[in-house]
């Protein structure tokens, strides 16, 4: 019998559900659907709606929650252990997020791992807020076994697509916002969700009429979308300083409702400077549809629902919320004389080695009270400011190597004009002829790092070769340099090592 898998897409403007069909190579869209989103407290009256519109007589059901529900940040460890990172991470986002982390629900994806260092992906989920939004959905005979972020799921998913095996960075783009996910080779490694501006929403900038997006105001429109397209260059900017890869995203890949307004694309690809191609997942990944379902698909709408059913038959899913207290509910499928037959085998079990556990741990746990009180005492000599100990080990490791890390960030007052130093440096070794517009100056305890642009790649070797004779800097190296779509203009990244002893 074939299985029907239902991807519900809770986003913040509009339900969306699509059901497919089949295994394999023989999967199929069966029905999908969608209503507006009319209020946020209460989604049962769109939910009832939705489910009787795709004719749902139960399945697998995966759901897809917007990236306004969640926290999003991307940390770094000095370890790699998968243990490690688990215990020692709720001590990390501490200082991160707004809500106590014991109230919130978190879960974590490996972006980029080296010898002695991890650099994560957090997602965190309050559990009051998804535990009132699972109920609602058990109330409409609902209890999805995968809870995760939609757009993280479709750009997941058009990432295993042949076409889309190349970085590329996904926006996607409602009424209210514009999420973006940046993909590296398969791997995605940031996300972050940017808002319009309010002028869009008290004066109705963008109005939604049955199956098209219309603007009103053009000039005010541009203005908002050139807003939201500096965010997401000040973002990737951001991410590619803190991580230890090349980020590249000169592909960019457009999903979402805002697809159906005229303009919209051509908006994004001039502020950005990059070509926007637009998505669709069914016909990428060449899925068949159900007669009735061809009137009505729009890849607009039902391309994050779809990779959300897709998702259903994945024995992993990264950044799944329905773990720990949330986990899915599985009803033991078997016989009653099955069940009775295990239970004796595991008290027969139980019996046979009951004595020889019992002295056991017996010494064990003297010994272990023993070392626990020893590493307490020696965990509150030498940090006496921690009143929290869960575990002295681990934290007094934490709080080592913290020690030893050197510090990254710079003073903001010092004794000696530092930067003032290498302004001076920089500006009388390169000749006044020379076109050049710094956009980016970065100082650290260690580096410096400049980004700008110039009108030929021969003045960004002029520079290094300049820069390469200070006595500041023990090396400087070109990080990137490329000409600019229809404009002649060289943008480029240089990274100058400070000497030690500067």
């Amino acid at each position: 019998m074939a299985q029907n898998i239902l991807g519900l897409d809770i986003n913040d403007t509009q339900l969306t559900a699509v059901v497919i069909t089949g295994k394999g190579k023989d999967r199929r869209i069966k029905a999908a659907a969608s209503v507006p989103r009319q209020n946020h407290d209460d989604l049962l009256q769109g939910l009832a709606a939705l489910l009787e519109e795709v004719s749902w007589q139960g399945g697998t059901c995966v759901l897809g929650v917007p990236l306004s529900l969640l926290s999003l940040r991307n940390l770094n460890l000095p370890f790699t252990n998968t243990r490690k990172i688990e215990q020692i991470l709720p001590f990390e986002l501490e200082e991160h997020l707004l809500v106590p982390v014991a109230r919130q629900i978190i879960d974590t994806v490996v972006v980029h791992g080296g010898e002695d260092a991890s650099h994560l992906l957090v997602a965190a989920c309050e559990k009051e807020l998804l535990a009132g939004l699972l109920e609602q959905l058990r109330t409409a005979h609902l209890d999805p076994e995968i809870v995760c972020p939609a757009c993280y799921c479709l750009a997941r998913r058009l990432a295993s697509s042949k076409k889309n095996r190349e970085s590329f960075l996904l926006l996607y783009g409602d009424l209210c916002s514009l999420s973006m996910v940046l993909c590296l080779q398969g791997t995605m490694i940031f996300m972050r969700r940017v808002v319009y501006p309010e002028q869009v929403f008290t004066e109705e900038i963008f109005i939604q009429q049955d199956r098209k997006i219309f603007i009103q105001d053009q000039e005010a429109a541009v203005s908002a979308i050139q807003g939201l397209c500096s965010l997401v260059d000040k973002s990737l900017d951001l991410i590619a300083f803190s991580l230890p890869m090349e980020v590249n995203s000169d592909r960019v890949l457009l999903a979402g409702p805002m697809l159906r307004c005229d303009g919209f694309s051509d908006i994004i690809e001039q502020s950005l400077d990059r070509p926007v191609i637009p998505c669709d997942l069914a016909k990428e990944l060449s899925l068949g549809r159900a007669r009735p379902v061809l009137p009505v698909w729009q890849p607009a709408v039902y391309d994050s629902a779809l990779s959300l059913a897709l998702l259903g038959s994945s024995r992993r899913v990264p950044l799944n919320f329905r773990k720990n207290e949330f986990a899915a509910r599985h009803v033991l499928m078997g016989s009653k004389k099955r069940v009775m037959a295990v239970a004796g085998v595991v008290s027969l079990v139980l019996l046979i080695g009951l004595g020889y556990l019992f002295f056991d741990a017996l010494q064990l746990q003297k010994r272990h009270d023993s070392l626990t009180a020893e590493m307490e005492r020696i965990f509150k000599h030498n940090f006496p400011a921690v009143t929290r100990i869960v575990d002295p080990l681990l934290q007094m490791r934490a709080r080592i190597r913290e020690l030893e890390t050197p510090k990254v960030s710079m003073p903001l007052f010092t004794s000696e004009p530092r930067i003032l130093t290498i302004l001076t440096d920089i500006s009388t070794r390169l000749p006044v002829n020379l076109s050049l517009h710094v956009s980016r100056f970065v100082v650290d305890q260690d580096s410096v790092r400049l980004k700008g642009t110039t009108d030929a790649f021969n003045n960004v070797n002029t520079i290094k070769t300049l820069l390469a004779k200070s006595p500041l800097f023990s090396d400087v190296n070109i990080v990137s340099a490329s000409k600019a779509k229809g404009k002649d203009v060289i943008r480029f990244a240089l990274r100058m090592q400070l000497v030690e002893d500067f």
